[in-house]
């Protein structure tokens, strides 16, 4: 009998992809960052050979399934790798997949942002990964208050991390910074 590995289920939009926990949340609101709809992202998860190369994917966990599920999610990446800062088994995801040349990692962290990722520093949602200046400074993106308009109430780690990801692959899309503060702003998003 062969054996064979489920893929992890992925939502996608416009070439924005998220595999793991909360994976719809965060296409939907990196879409609304993106200045569409959330009714536009679709509710369905993306089929594995679905449509062209993304321009970026996160992976935000391996949700209990073995790493071979979450194999491809990176593959052919075009702009940023996006994954969890700290979790080994995803960043090697990273590191294995063949992704079109330029396309860089970035790291997303609760904790304070090096060059190259986005984090969490007193409050504010900070950038250090898509502006020009990633080396000597950070750009910020939204406050803990707009995280909580996103959150409908209390923002938990949870909250912080599924807003991280999608400025993250908003960003990649070339979203202005003011973009991500606007769409947590308007609320929780919901299918």
């Amino acid at each position: 009998m062969a054996e064979f590995a489920a893929s992890a289920a992925r939502y996608g939009w416009n070439g924005l992809v998220a595999a793991g926990p909360d994976a719809w949340r965060v296409v939907a609101l990196a879409a609304r960052m993106c200045g569409a709809g959330v009714d536009q992202v679709p509710s369905t998860p993306l089929m594995v050979a679905d449509g062209d190369a993304p321009l970026a994917a996160v992976c935000l966990g391996l949700d209990g399934l073995p790493v071979r599920a979450y194999a491809d999610v990176y593959q052919g990446v075009r702009e940023a790798c996006v994954y969890p800062a700290g979790d080994a088994q995803v960043e090697q995801l990273v590191a294995d997949a063949d992704v079109a040349e330029g396309a860089r990692a970035i790291g997303l962290t609760l904790g304070v942002p090096s060059v190259a990722h986005l984090g969490w520093v007193d409050g504010l949602l900070l950038d250090r990964a898509f502006d020009a200046r990633r080396h000597h400074q950070a750009v910020t993106l939204a406050t803990v208050t707009d995280l909580a308009d996103f959150a409908g109430t209390t923002p938990t780690a949870h909250d912080a991390r599924a807003a991280t990801a999608a400025a993250a692959l908003a960003r990649a899309a070339g979203v202005d910074p003011d973009a991500v503060a606007h769409a947590l702003r308007q609320g929780p998003v919901q299918s």
